[in-house]
């Protein structure tokens, strides 16, 4: 193979390491063995911590002496830039300069001088019951990396690539982080943990892609081949005409009132990707179920988008009502939001939700997610949170239902549907409806990949709905 081909011509030296004509370290003798310590101090500086443009946090390995880092794509999905440090305390802005989608592999550029290097070896030597460590930042814990042992359990196909599973012990904040074998060589890259596909819960199992699976990606990202990773909708709010500010009561407005904007942020947008925001009346003193809008816009990069409506033809005032309006990307649709239109000297009376976000923080559950609408196969808790006004004490019904539409084992099933009304104060409350997946079926922890909805009611009205998706990334 290309990034061993030098080493091979030197199988009988016993301890040396060079560099191919691309710049690659490699050990270049089967046979050459250190101790365990010599192994990890030899990988360890080149095993970097990674912070992507949309917050998510993992790990990766520096392959090349120009600032390549190879990681796993899943979590570096929607980013363009990413914040690589290593364990020296060196902080470097990076690039996400290519991925390959199939095999979930990514590679992030970054420049500086005198980087760490790690030799990269030949998976294909790996044997059953070979021991191997792994070199991450589990967790995200502050400080220097976590070193875990395993043995080499098995070898599996997934998402149609060669990966090895072993039993060493691998958790959040791992994901892209480099697996080595005695000689020092990095021979995996660690994808995921705990499950099978998603099918039941287990313990000490973990599967890692084999480094020699990312070598179509490494010639390509060296050679200059440069791919940006897909568009992410991150943000969706609704805005009072004439501010650039999220409306108080995002799910209402004034009857009078003229014009109502959609704002939607967009992540890395590759050159002309094609957002759409459909308005449609649903209930209004007029119309029913009518589509008053459709409004396209053609971006790319991050931006920050505006489609405004009008009044309806003919009108100078949107009629009172119930409406909507859903964001597509690539035709493909991502969000929905509900509004009203209404006699705003009501809303003393009228509770309001004002505010709908999801999250997949377990311990902390009103955090938002960095990307709303897609989370990661291993999520094990999805939670909805929403801001909610003027609440009257004793008549105020909220009702959460939660949808699977499309998913490996269901279609347009309700997972969950559980009602409430508020306590013995009027007033703001903010609210959290963590959904785990092991509430409908025991032998699942976590939420299979797939598309599903929440949609919140109030006093049995549609008040709000998110779409979100569960896919590898």
């Amino acid at each position: 193979m290309y990034i061993r081909q030098i080493g091979a011509l030197f199988l009988t030296l016993t301890m040396l390491v060079v560099g191919t004509p691309g710049g690659y370290a490699q050990a270049t003798t089967a046979e050459t063995t250190l101790s365990w310590d010599e192994a990890i101090a030899a990988v360890s500086p080149a095993v970097v911590h990674i912070v992507t443009e949309v917050g998510s946090k993992g790990s990766g390995v520096i392959f090349n002496s120009q600032g390549y880092i190879l990681t796993v794509k899943h979590f570096a999905a929607g980013s363009y830039t990413a914040e690589a440090t290593l364990p020296d305390g060196r902080k470097f802005h990076g690039k996400v300069v290519n991925y390959d989608q199939s095999r979930d592999l990514a590679v992030i550029k970054i420049s500086g001088a005198n980087l760490p290097v790690a030799a990269l070896g030949d998976s294909d030597q790996l044997q059953i019951g070979e021991e191997m460590v792994a070199l991450g930042y589990a967790l995200d814990l502050p400080g220097a990396q976590t070193v875990t042992k395993g043995i080499v359990s098995a070898f599996r196909q997934i998402d149609g690539a060669r990966h090895v599973q072993t039993d060493t012990a691998l958790n959040p904040g791992n994901s892209g982080c480099p697996l080595i074998n005695i000689r020092g060589e990095v021979v995996a890259i660690h994808r995921k943990g705990r499950d099978w596909e998603g099918r039941r819960p287990v313990q000490g199992i973990s599967f890692s892609i084999v480094i020699n699976e990312a070598e179509e990606l490494i010639s390509k990202a060296m050679a200059g081949e440069v791919i940006a990773p897909p568009a992410v909708l991150s943000q969706l709010s609704l805005v009072k005409p004439g501010s650039p500010k999220p409306a108080t009561y995002s799910q209402a407005f004034a009857t009078g009132t003229p014009k109502i904007c959609c704002q939607a942020k967009v992540f890395n947008a590759p050159q002309r990707t094609k957002v759409q925001a459909r308005w449609v009346a649903i209930h209004a003193a007029e119309m029913r179920n009518i589509e008053l809008a459709r409004e396209s816009i053609e971006c790319e990069g991050t931006r920050l988008l505006s489609f405004y409506l009008t009044a309806p033809e003919g009108k100078d005032n949107f009629p009172s009502g119930s409406y909507s309006v859903s964001l597509y990307l690539n035709d493909e649709q991502v969000a929905i939001l509900y509004f009203k239109v209404v006699d705003l000297r009501m809303l003393e009376e009228a509770p309001l939700l004002s505010g709908l976000t999801l999250s997949k923080s377990f311990t902390q559950p009103t955090k938002p997610a960095n990307i709303t609408h897609c989370f990661a196969p291993n999520t094990a808790v999805i939670c909805c949170c929403g801001h909610y006004g003027n609440a009257a004490p004793g008549r105020t019904k909220l009702k959460v239902e939660w949808v699977a539409v499309i998913t490996n084992e269901w279609q347009n099933v309700t997972l969950m549907e559980t009602s409430f009304t508020f306590g013995s104060e009027r007033g703001d409350t903010l609210l959290s409806f963590p959904v785990e997946y092991l509430q409908r079926n025991w032998l699942i922890d976590k939420w299979p990949m797939g598309r599903y909805s929440i949609t919140l009611y109030v006093d049995g009205e549609k008040a709000a709905s998110l779409y979100f998706k569960v896919e590898a990334k």
